[in-house]
């Protein structure tokens, strides 16, 4: 950087720390502060002062804006702020205790640390708490070598309200295994397990939620108490009560907003308390005010403000307008103010977030006369502009310039710019699928050698005094199958049809032929798909080139850390475009995880190597949504987007059609009138399917055609099950995005009858906020009528309605309105199921529940939670009357499934509930449905590796008989017990899922790795444990050299092939010296099968 360049950076970050550095700040009692520029007064206000400034927001989202600046200047700056920022709390009387943990950590850091500001909305501040004291005793620092009674912990975390599960997953839960205790306490973003020793804290160990396996060693572990509500009853304290005794400093902001929120949302009560608050503070000398312009007539003492938006007030009273006329008068209105200001002597600073920008943002300017000697650019990483018109400084950023029509248009040099981290190689995000522990019983479950029966739970048959625990199935005519727990891997869960299953029968023929011809059509299916893809392959496709400083940019401009799922979707495409076949990618992914942005990424791709783009949708209101997400984010692009609907008049139809025939267009958004013949594009290089399995099959058959012809990229929210993908993973292209975008959280769902108090309740709570709602009533019909009941509810609410027969403009128009926040809630049918996009709509509410499907259920609620809020789903069910069986099956599943990432095990209760489906065809279904979806993968993976050639081995299934050894969990003496005691894994879902992952090893590497999580989940292996172990070991060892049968009887160890050849060593039987004890005979078996030669592949 020059000189003169670093001296006018230093210069600016100067202006800007002189009008900080004010003591007198904290002496100003009434401040008349821009809600636009909230973040430097308040800063100032905090760092002038000697005791904590509690700032009270009127609402939460103004709140957050004002943090997200405030971090921004801390870091640009490096001040030495210390902030606080309190979340909110439950909704009302509706507390959740999962979903306070943010707020617990906080009110715990009140208590303990030091801090300059507290940020919060008046209801976070207000919202009932523990008493100080409370959270003092709750608290509780482990450390190893700690003496303390394992008791006296678990009685604590129960005193604390943490929930006892079988795996501590979530904060606010523990889980009890032998001598260890996992806990998540909310004072940590991890878990910690805790293992003893007597009474002693012997380690602590931090741990993978989603693995359970240790990843490190722990100091010391934090338990606090869960805010809100603890189970010695209701809080009755507040935020302000923690900061008593430090003589805190009370600043409210627009009061009159704030003390109308409170009285309408909160109640008299909390007002009252508020203006008690305010009260002392005031009499102590330590309250301030920041008022906006409306409220200068009730303090008319209140200082003028002092830091302005950087164009004033004249710039937002044509923002709101539309058309090229607009952008021309806030340019020449941006141009004129800046060069004014110069004139009189000001330093105008633009500042743009990388140094790459800063070429073309000059040269911009230059071409505006916005130049000389008081101007500069610089990188900073300050997300909107100001003014302080004392220190004569004016920030620009290219927010405002993007307003004015400033483009990054003309970037031409790569050299110096730096793509961001895109690996593909990177792991992919474990994604829990259903396993045999998911088994309840009157489920259908499949046995591999006996078909599809009724799993009727688990049973321990007694002989001789010694127990053995087996799985019980029911085939037809009653027929009882008992299965050995070591084989539990030969059972999974039935997922396939729904209705009426025909179980088979034990010994029948029938399953081996259902087996012979699923594999038979199997491998046809995977023929097929193959065949396509090769011609794909030799076919002719467009080879886009490599990325730009201008592709570049645009990843960059995104303003979320990519997820790795996301970052690996991205290079796979771009590896697919710039490839010289045509690309054909499945883009699947949980509701609100990023396919959108990815999509965006590929049009750029497109349309910046000077080709056009169709955006195909199965609505108009999701068409719609595309159209607005996709104009706001090519924002700063010379681009030309329009979306094609039943929102645009026949002659808006026409002209659209004329500018696409004549490439005007560059992205055109639509739905299926996209795939009009008459519509022609003069260079389509790239065409994406929103929700293909939506269109009709006419639409399909043109779909087809353009997969000859472009680019596809077809993009699915209904997420793929992960074992269907590993088995199409060589024949089909997938991407898929399995990771929840960082600080996102989880849908809280509440499923509760109707009740017109709650859901009045629920909508004021989110109005509280400063949010919006969805209130879903699929009735057209009294659609009408059911929104007048609500106005009368909740009076003091704004309502639409929108629905699918509506006019077209009037629905665009409402659509409109609730996207721009100028509709409190939205009555509507499931017209928004799919693809609506408003962070500010956290709250959703469904009538009749019961009467929708699983997948739509998931997407409806998948509306919600698309920011970092807590998001709710309130599913409602009819008081009176009864709720069929696969309603309430779905509501369980949807409710048990609230985790991120949830969409993938819920794609598979679907499949459950209602069949295959459309998923792999018709014909495939059939199969399907009758084999059991994980055979049908199985056999779909292994033909898929066969026909491309590569080698499948599969180690055989071993037939284990050891006379010394017993698999039960006692035995008579001289006789080895092998099992997993109930003592060791606490509960039967734990235990079947161990022996279940036990049976699926195939190597002795996979052996070491499962015995480590078994002594770090639960604890050094008991001695039948180890046994057990063993046995497994030795079954390794014999199906490697490619032998089925393994029997030790009398001291001869029997090797059998397939061919009924029995392994020699040196011509004779291996034996045993039956003298030994049984413990030295298992090391003289382990010795004899290391020497038996690993069996030869050709």
């Amino acid at each position: 950087m020059p000189k003169n360049q670093a001296a006018g950076a230093d210069k600016w970050r100067k202006k800007i720390k002189k009008y900080l550095d004010d003591p007198a700040a904290a002496a100003l009692s009434r401040h008349s502060v821009d809600s636009a520029a909230i973040a430097l007064p308040l800063l100032r206000a905090a760092l002038a002062g000697n005791a904590p400034l509690i700032a009270a927001f009127p609402e939460l989202n103004l709140a957050e804006r004002a943090v997200a600046e405030l971090e921004e200047f801390r870091q640009e700056l490096d001040l030495p702020l210390r902030l606080l920022v309190i979340p909110e709390a439950g909704r009302g009387k509706l507390l959740f205790p999962g979903g306070e943990s943010r707020r617990a950590r906080a009110l715990n850091a009140a208590l303990t640390g030091e801090f300059d500001l507290v940020v919060g909305s008046v209801h976070a501040l207000l919202a009932p708490a523990p008493a100080p004291e409370t959270t003092v005793e709750a608290q509780l620092t482990l450390k190893a070598g700690m003496e303390l009674p394992m008791a006296e912990l678990l009685e604590k975390l129960v005193r604390l309200d943490y929930d006892d599960e079988y795996e501590a997953t979530v904060s606010g839960e523990f889980a009890r295994r032998g001598g260890i205790i996992d806990i998540f306490s909310p004072a940590h973003d991890f878990p910690c397990r805790v293992e003893f020793f007597g009474d002693t804290i012997d380690s602590l160990r931090s741990f993978a939620p989603e693995t359970q396996r240790s990843t490190g060693a722990v100091e010391e572990y934090r338990v606090i108490g869960r805010a809100g509500i603890t189970a010695g009853g209701a809080a009755d304290s507040d935020l302000f009560a923690y900061f008593e005794e430090r003589d805190y400093r009370l600043l409210t902001l627009y009061p009159s907003t704030a003390r109308e929120r409170i009285e309408r949302y909160s109640g008299e009560a909390a007002l009252a308390r508020f203006d008690a608050l305010a009260r002392d503070r005031e009499a102590a000398g330590r309250a301030q005010v920041f008022c906006d312009a409306t409220e200068l007539s009730l303090y008319q003492d209140a200082v003028p403000a002092d830091v302005l938006p950087p164009l004033g007030a004249a710039e937002s009273l044509i923002s709101g307008e539309a058309g090229e006329s607009a952008l021309e008068l806030r340019r020449k209105l941006l141009i004129e103010q800046l060069r004014q200001a110069a004139r009189e002597g000001a330093r105008i600073v633009f500042l743009a977030p990388h140094a790459d920008n800063i070429p073309v943002l000059e040269a911009w300017c230059r071409g505006h006369g916005l130049a000389g000697r008081n101007f500069s650019f610089e990188p900073a990483c300050i997300g909107a502009g100001f003014a302080i018109p004392a220190e004569q400084l004016i920030a620009v950023t290219e927010r405002e310039l993007v307003n004015a029509g400033f483009t990054r248009e003309g970037r031409s040099s790569e050299s110096d710019v730096v793509a961001p981290a895109a690996s593909a190689d990177e792991e992919p995000v474990r994604v829990p699928e259903f396993s045999l522990a998911d088994l309840d019983e009157g489920d259908y479950a499949v046995h591999l050698d006996h078909g599809i029966g009724i799993f009727r739970g688990f049973k321990t048959l007694e002989s001789r005094g010694i127990g053995r625990e087996v799985l019980v199935m029911e085939y037809k005519d009653g027929q009882l199958l008992y299965v050995p727990l070591l084989q539990a891997h030969k059972v999974s869960r039935y997922l396939g049809a729904a209705g009426h299953v025909t179980l088979h029968s034990l010994g029948g023929a029938r399953w081996n032929r259902d087996k012979e011809s699923a594999r038979r059509s199997v491998h046809s299916y995977a023929a097929d798909m193959l065949r396509l893809q090769a011609m794909r392959q030799s076919a002719p496709g467009i080879v886009y080139p490599p990325d730009t400083a201008e592709t570049k940019a645009f990843l960059r401009a995104f303003p979320f850390r990519d997820t790795p799922d996301q970052s690996r979707s991205t290079a796979e495409i771009r590896r697919d475009m710039e490839s010289p076949r045509p690309m054909d990618r499945l883009l699947c992914g949980d509701v609100g995880y990023g396919k959108t942005e990815i999509a965006m990424r590929a049009a750029f791709k497109a349309v910046s190597a000077g080709y056009q783009v169709a955006i195909l949708a199965p609505t108009t209101v999701l068409a719609q949504q595309h159209y607005y997400s996709f104009r706001e984010r090519f924002a700063a692009y010379p681009y030309t987007i329009n979306v094609l609907s039943r929102f645009r008049t026949a002659a808006e139809q026409n002209a659209i059609m004329q500018k696409v025939r004549s490439g005007g267009i560059d992205i055109l958004i639509g739905t299926h009138r996209l795939c009009n013949p008459d519509l022609k594009f003069r260079n389509l290089g790239l065409v994406v399917i929103d929700e293909e399995q939506r269109f009709g099959v006419k639409h399909k058959e043109r779909l087809r055609r353009f997969r000859a012809e472009v680019d596809v990229l077809t993009m699915s929210a209904t997420p793929i099950p992960r074992t269907l993908y590993l088995a199409m993973a060589g024949a089909r292209d997938l991407s898929t995005l399995m990771t929840a975008p960082k600080q996102r959280l989880p849908v809280k769902t509440v499923i509760a009858p109707e009740d017109e108090m709650q859901v009045a309740q629920a909508i004021r709570a989110e109005l509280a906020r400063g949010g919006q709602v969805y209130y879903l009533y699929n009735r057209v019909r009294t659609i009408e009528e059911k929104a007048d009941k609500l106005r009368a509810l909740v009076p003091e609410a704004k309502f639409a309605v929108a629905h699918g027969q509506m006019n077209e403009h009037e629905l665009e128009a409402i659509m409109t309105s609730f996207l721009e926040g100028k509709i409190d809630c939205l009555v509507c049918s499931t017209i928004i199921e799919s693809g609506l996009d408003v962070p500010n709509a956290n709250t959703i509410i469904i009538e009749r529940a019961d009467r929708f499907g699983l997948a739509e259920l998931y997407q409806l609620r998948g509306r919600v939670g698309r920011w970092t809020h807590q998001a709710y789903a309130y599913m409602l069910l009819p008081k009176s009357q009864l709720v069929s069986t696969d309603a309430r099956k779905r509501l369980s599943a949807i409710r048990r499934c609230s985790n991120l990432g949830a969409g993938f095990q819920l794609a598979l209760h679907d499949l459950e509930i209602r069949g295959s489906g459309n998923l792999l065809g018709s014909e495939q279904s059939g199969h399907l449905n009758s084999i059991g979806f994980d055979l049908y993968c199985q056999l779909l993976k292994q033909e898929v590796s066969r026909l491309r050639g590569e080698q499948v081995e599969f180690l055989p299934e071993v037939e284990v008989a050891i006379d010394f050894v017993s698999f039960t969990l006692n035995a008579p003496p001289g006789v080895l017990p092998a099992a997993f005691p109930p003592d060791y894994i606490g509960g039967e879902r734990l235990r079947l899922d161990a022996y279940r992952r036990l049976g699926a090893l195939a190597s002795e590497a996979e052996l070491e790795d499962f015995a480590n999580e078994l002594r770090d989940r639960y604890g050094k292996l008991p001695k039948c444990a180890e046994n057990l172990l063993a046995v497994i070991r030795l079954r390794l060892l014999v199906a490697r050299a490619g032998y089925e049968l393994f029997t030790v009887a009398d001291g001869r160890v029997i090797l059998r092939n397939p061919g009924g050849t029995v392994y020699r060593d040196g011509g004779l039987v291996p034996t045993l010296d039956y003298r030994d004890p049984p413990e030295l005979r298992m090391v003289h078996l382990l010795a004899i099968l290391r020497k038996v030669p690993p069996k030869t592949t050709a």
